[in-house]
């Protein structure tokens, strides 16, 4: 039988000899055998041209040739998409400021842009108004705006923070005055 037919399970099984059915074992062991060799024939020179294309483009090399050849069939687009979007969020992520919430996409529901996002990073960071857009375009007045959002967002987050060491600072008076609460005072306050 060659490689290229197809046959039924089992369809030489019934009505075999010993002789006739070692025979058949024996003539497809050849043909597994041909088949191995060159499977690893095929492996090593896939493992070559890799190294090649490593060689040539750099590390990322082969990755790009695979998501070139993906991007062939229209299953294999949409996955990459959604791979890149997916690494383009988490970068987005790591660099934004509350990266867990994910607030800076390219433009969000609410129509805020780059230089929106830019201001309020700015802001959040405490750095000075310095806006790198020109005064009269849309982009100057999206970082600007950012900015104050951002910076309303620090002087909040400090406000709490001193209001808390305040609090803290005062409980701690009260214990060095010796006015602090046992747990009978609190049951009795309670």
């Amino acid at each position: 039988m060659s490689q290229t037919q197809t046959a039924g399970n089992g369809h030489n099984s019934e009505g075999l000899t010993n002789d006739q059915a070692m025979c058949l074992a024996l003539m497809h062991r050849r043909d597994y055998r041909r088949a191995m060799d060159a499977k690893k024939t095929a492996d090593a020179a896939v493992r070559n041209c890799g190294k090649l294309i490593k060689a040539d483009l750099g590390k990322h090399g082969l990755d790009q040739i695979k998501v070139m050849m993906a991007m062939e069939s229209e299953d294999g687009a949409e996955k990459v998409q959604a791979e890149i979007k997916a690494k383009t969020q988490a970068v987005k992520w790591s660099k934004s400021a509350d990266a867990q919430l994910g607030l800076f996409p390219e433009k969000d529901k609410n129509g805020e842009t780059k230089a929106y996002n830019a201001g309020k990073l700015s802001g959040m960071d405490d750095e000075p108004l310095h806006n790198p857009y020109g005064a009269a375009t849309s982009d100057h007045e999206d970082f600007a705006r950012g900015w104050h959002a951002g910076k309303a967002v620090m002087d909040d987050l400090l406000a709490q923070r001193a209001e808390a060491a305040a609090e803290e600072e005062a409980g701690d008076e009260l214990v060095k005055a010796g006015g602090d609460l046992d747990e009978d005072d609190a049951k009795e306050a309670a």
